[in-house]
């Protein structure tokens, strides 16, 4: 018993340690320094009744009958007296148990706060004066905030004209701890939404503009006007593609159309205005001619002039005839084994070969009214002049 007593002694002298730290630590006649004092002296009371419990073992029985008397109570009672020192170190620490759950709280918040900025993680929710200010101030297009995916949520979704950017908030803390964390998060919330990344870092001490080596991301530090430059410019880049894309697309339409010619009559009235045995030469046995075929798919850049697709060639596909009205004019025959004949009997054909480079101004009047197209884009055109289906040429004997 002598034992816990002496240990509660130094244990309420620690006590009073602590709180007279905290006391100072307050600096002013504070609530909470007042509530401390309080409680300082509880613990002064219970250290003075728990040195009066333990005289008795201490000091020896005084000759003095008073005194003698008092150390004989104080031999029998000192264990209810030690247990008084108890009740006041107790009243004590209820005096500061408010404060230090307030404390433990406040410790328990700050580990998880360090545990948030080493993973990167944004901003809980976009600020509601921010929200306003882009809705009533910023520049005409789509706001979205505090949208959710399975990796986490973007604060700002901004739709412009021309793409979609996921603006990641970044705490400044955040920034320094856990940043690295926050590229790959910020990358896999912006796919999810079908955006380009972006982190925003408001509080940086300085103004900047980054991009991931590794990641889709661009990482800003500064103002909110940095943030919409960067939209503004990628936007402008964007565009710019777009642009040259389409303008590029236009002109190798263009260039298709000028080298193929699309007549406006159909077979029957074409055959009718020519000399039979030339215009079947051309209508009917150069689509069907091996070389002509490829120097069609050749010249076409392997494109359906229908669709503007590419044609495998290793794939049925035809040679078509895009205007009827028009006959071969070259006198030379060749035999060779057409193009789609099962058999390898040869059959007289005209020599575009030959006439492609004795007579190059016949050979472009012929395969300028020539196109390689798909097979299933023939049965869908809807052509006025649509050619009957091509028979096999008659044989030369």
């Amino acid at each position: 018993m002598v034992v816990f007593g002496v240990g509660l002694l130094f244990a309420l002298f620690a006590l009073r340690e602590a709180t007279s730290a905290r006391i100072r630590a307050e600096e002013g006649e504070t609530v909470l320094a007042r509530q401390w004092r309080v409680a300082r002296s509880w613990q002064d009371l219970a250290i003075v009744v728990a040195v009066i419990a333990l005289l008795p073992t201490v000091i020896s029985r005084p000759q003095v009958p008073i005194l003698e008397e008092a150390h004989r109570l104080l031999s029998i009672a000192w264990p209810i007296v030690l247990a008084a020192a108890l009740v006041g170190a107790a009243i004590s620490v209820r005096q500061m148990t408010p404060e230090i759950r307030r404390v433990l709280e406040e410790r328990r918040q700050e580990m998880l706060r360090r545990a948030r900025a080493k993973d990167g993680e944004n901003t809980k929710s976009t600020p509601i004066s921010l929200q306003e200010w882009l809705q009533q101030h910023g520049p005409d297009y789509e706001y979205q905030f505090d949208v959710k995916t399975p990796r986490g949520h973007a604060n700002i979704v901004i739709a412009t004209g021309e793409g979609r950017y996921a603006i990641y908030m970044l705490p400044e803390e955040h920034f320094k701890r856990g940043f690295a964390h926050a590229v790959v998060r910020c990358s896999t919330i912006a796919e999810a939404l079908g955006a380009k990344g972006m982190i925003w870092v408001s509080d940086a001490t300085q103004e900047e503009v980054r991009q991931s080596a590794k990641y889709r991301v661009f990482v800003v530090l500064g103002s909110l006007s940095r943030i919409l430059k960067l939209i503004q410019s990628l936007d402008e880049k964007i565009k710019k593609q777009r642009e040259r894309k389409e303008e590029r697309k236009r002109r190798q339409m263009e260039k298709s159309q000028q080298r193929t010619h699309w007549g406006s009559i159909d077979a029957r009235r074409a055959m009718e205005r020519h000399d039979r045995q030339g215009w079947e030469r051309f209508a009917r046995k150069a689509p069907i001619h091996p070389e002509m075929r490829d120097m069609v798919y050749r010249r076409s850049g392997g494109k359906c002039a229908i669709c503007n697709m590419h044609i495998d060639p290793n794939t049925a596909w035809e040679a078509m005839v895009t205007d009827y009205d028009h006959e071969c004019r070259h006198p030379h025959t060749i035999h060779l084994v057409p193009h789609g004949i099962a058999y390898t009997e040869r059959h007289a054909m005209p020599d575009c070969t030959d006439c492609h480079y004795e007579n190059p101004e016949l050979f472009e009047s012929c395969i300028e009214r020539l196109a390689s197209v798909h097979p299933r884009c023939r049965e869908t055109k809807s052509k006025a002049d649509e050619a009957p289906a091509a028979t096999p040429p008659e044989v030369e004997m």
